[in-house]
């Protein structure tokens, strides 16, 4: 017996240093300020932990999950090799280990049996998503509203040296932005489940849901709405319920749509961001009209929508590398570019990583994290996704903050 325990307490303690390496590695890779200001790059920082975490945990590279990944990029090589095409090794590299790392990370916090792991890594998490939203939202606030909109533009024309001088600010990427959605409706199912700090589990799901507003970014915010409504409507309920539910106020919202909209446009400013593009949709679905510039911009979205559409019904089961889609929506520009054969693994990955996370869970906590999927679903059908915030805060961060909050009455 007290070999056993000597052996779990090694093994607890290797965990242990492996967890701060970790959180090194998040720090350099996905916190602004140290991206700004600690001259590291992404890359190397996140090789040398992938390298690592071979030595120690070889086998937490051949999961079902990640087969079916490593079977969606040789897929994409393919591919283009078929098609004559170069294939972007630097890129393919770059989106492995955005997957990889938070992956890797997950058997060493959400296991029961890492409690004070994963109570380090919630609150590393915390720290830096309050500071980054803090110094973000100053920005937006006195500077510019814009400001987040204008480093995408600025990091496809310059490069990412000059979005560097955002990160020195403490500015946060879009995809941190678009994440942001799925914490408000955690928060909220928080308020419900703990007795101590409920004002405080509230206050800051006011915060985020502000932060997302004050972003701009108008998809993001009706999805993160949307979510907490769900989270009100399906208290008590089951997973499987949950979803019933969320496919019925999906359909009726769309019935609803004439009459929701100028309810919206009565409660946003036109002046704003989120507020000009409701103007633009009620103008482009109901009045048939493209005359103003939110309307054509909402005009430009659905084609974006329709190239990707057309490419992926050119070839629906290969796909078409070599042809531009839209580059707008993650989901139906990989049909477009890679088809129903080249697609199915990644689904299947995704399909497995989420299966996988649940199994960590219990009871209400399946539910909260189920209707995060479900919003993460409909944000990648709608918009494009791209950067290691997403994979951080779905695959590590909310499940293990779930975890830690469940049940404490």
């Amino acid at each position: 017996m007290n070999a056993d325990k000597k052996s779990f307490n090694g093994l607890s303690n290797n965990n242990r240093a492996y967890i701060y390496l970790a959180l090194i590695v998040l720090l350099l890779t996905t916190f602004p300020l140290a991206q700004g200001w600690l001259p590291f790059g992404d890359v190397r920082p996140r090789v040398l932990f992938i390298a690592v975490t071979v030595l120690l945990f070889a086998d937490r590279f051949f999961s079902k999950d990640l087969i079916w990944l490593y079977i969606f990029f040789v897929y994409q090589f393919l591919a283009y090799y078929a098609s004559g095409i170069q294939f972007n090794y630097a890129n393919c590299l770059t989106q492995a280990m955005e997957f990889l790392v938070p992956i890797v990370i997950a058997p060493s916090v959400l296991p029961d049996s890492f409690q004070k792991e994963k109570k380090i890594l919630v609150r590393f998490s915390i720290i830096t998503t309050l500071i980054t939203i803090f110094l973000t939202l100053f920005y937006v606030i006195t500077v510019d509203a814009d400001i987040i909109r204008n480093m995408v533009v600025v990091s496809a024309w310059e490069g990412l040296d000059a979005v560097r001088g955002y990160w020195k600010l403490g500015i946060c990427s879009y995809s941190f932005a678009l994440i942001m959605m799925c914490v408000p409706p955690v928060l909220i199912s928080r308020y419900f489940i703990v007795q101590k700090h409920k004002i405080l589990y509230l206050l800051s799901a006011l915060l985020v849901l502000y932060f997302v507003y004050a972003t701009q970014v108008t998809t993001t915010f009706f999805i993160s709405v949307f979510m907490v409504v769900i989270v009100l409507a399906t208290r008590k309920m089951s997973v499987q319920e949950t979803f019933l539910i969320t496919i019925v106020f999906m359909v009726v919202g769309l019935f609803l749509l004439s009459t929701i909209l100028p309810v919206l446009m009565q409660l946003f400013n036109i002046e704003t961001e989120i507020g000009s593009h409701l103007a633009g949709m009620y103008e482009f679905i109901f009045e048939g009209e493209v005359s103003s510039k939110d309307a054509y911009a909402v005009d430009g979205r659905v084609e974006l929508y329709n190239a990707s559409y057309h490419v992926f019904l050119n070839n629906p089961l290969f796909g078409s590398v070599s042809s531009k889609g839209g580059g707008h929506t993650y989901f139906f520009d990989n049909l477009a570019k890679y088809g129903i054969i080249g697609t199915t693994p990644l689904f299947l990955f995704f399909y497995y990583r989420f299966k996988k996370t649940l199994a960590y869970l219990k009871s209400d906590e399946k539910r909260i994290y189920a209707i995060c999927v479900m919003g993460f679903v409909m944000m990648a059908i709608i918009k494009n996704i791209a950067g290691i915030d997403h994979w951080t805060y779905m695959f590590l961060y909310i499940p293990c903050f779930l975890q830690l909050t469940a049940n404490k009455k």
